[in-house]
């Protein structure tokens, strides 16, 4: 079918408009054909459904970038509130759809009446992404205001890395439990299970180890040199409980970090001085 190129009165080309048109049916049927609109427990099976539709929307979203980039400048991640690996899974997806664009994460729902931990794993769950919170921050007590207040900033510190810089997050299979950013001579490196994180110093001058495990401690392996680094550790809430050197020799080095709490590591120049 032949379409005259004539403007419609949003100002978009007639004949765009129609394929603008079948690419969204096109990306909702194959996201029904893949179940992702229907309830599940979280699971293998519902991963894997997840999965399928991330495939089956790369077509339709290579189109839709090349017919109305305008349309793509903000997405976000659905159906997973109060869900922290959810929406660390599908913003980390999304994100690797989306070059150029924000993502956005889905609400940010826990009790207030939960320990501090549960609203941080939250936040962390979205550091990849903008998050969205939704709960009253005038009910929520006093230790889940200065953890949202601590992470939110760090978020901000961290933004050029976790946004723009360059992300490597590990595999999807295992729902992305270690993944790493950087840019600027800043990595930040979030770790949601209990394995070994490699450590890459060199040309690094800032190190970010977020610690999403149930352990309160993160085993890291450094590279061939040697390096000095000064160690921050903060707890949940963001309060700072510790500071120390280390000199971190080839091998496999113990980091005290609680659970849901963080570790800046500044390199310093010179090796081991």
């Amino acid at each position: 079918m032949n379409v005259s190129p004539v403007n419609t009165p949003l100002g978009i080309d007639r004949r765009r408009l129609l394929q603008l048109g079948g690419v969204l049916a096109a990306a909702t049927s194959l996201s029904a054909c893949s179940g992702s609109g229907s309830a599940g427990t979280g699971g293998a099976g519902d991963r894997n459904k997840g999965s399928i539709t991330v495939w089956s929307w790369q077509g339709p979203a290579t189109a839709l970038k090349a017919l109305v980039p305008e349309f793509r400048k903000k997405m976000r991640s659905l159906d997973c509130p109060a869900d922290a690996t959810a929406n660390r899974v599908r913003t980390i997806d999304t994100s690797l759809l989306t070059v150029g664009g924000a993502v956005h994460s889905d609400m940010l729902l826990w009790d207030p009446a939960a320990p501090v931990e549960a609203a941080v794993r939250q936040l962390i769950g979205t550091f990849h992404s903008v998050p969205q919170l939704s709960v009253r921050l005038d009910r929520l007590p006093a230790g889940h205001r200065e953890a949202i207040g601590f992470w939110l900033a760090e978020w901000r510190r961290l933004r050029p890395q976790l946004l723009d810089g360059t992300v490597e997050p590990g595999r999807p299979d295992e729902l992305y439990t270690l993944v790493r950013s950087a840019a600027d001579g800043v990595c930040v490196i979030d770790v949601h299970s209990d394995r070994v994180v490699p450590l890459r110093p060199a040309g690094q001058h800032e190190i970010v180890l977020v610690n999403a495990t149930p352990v309160d401690r993160l085993t890291v392996a450094a590279g061939e040199d040697s390096h000095t680094a000064d160690i921050t550790v903060h707890d949940p809430r963001g309060r700072i409980i510790d500071r120390c050197r280390r000199v971190l020799t080839p091998g496999l080095h113990t980091v005290p970090v609680p659970s849901m709490g963080l570790a800046t590591l500044r390199i310093r120049e010179g090796g081991t001085q």
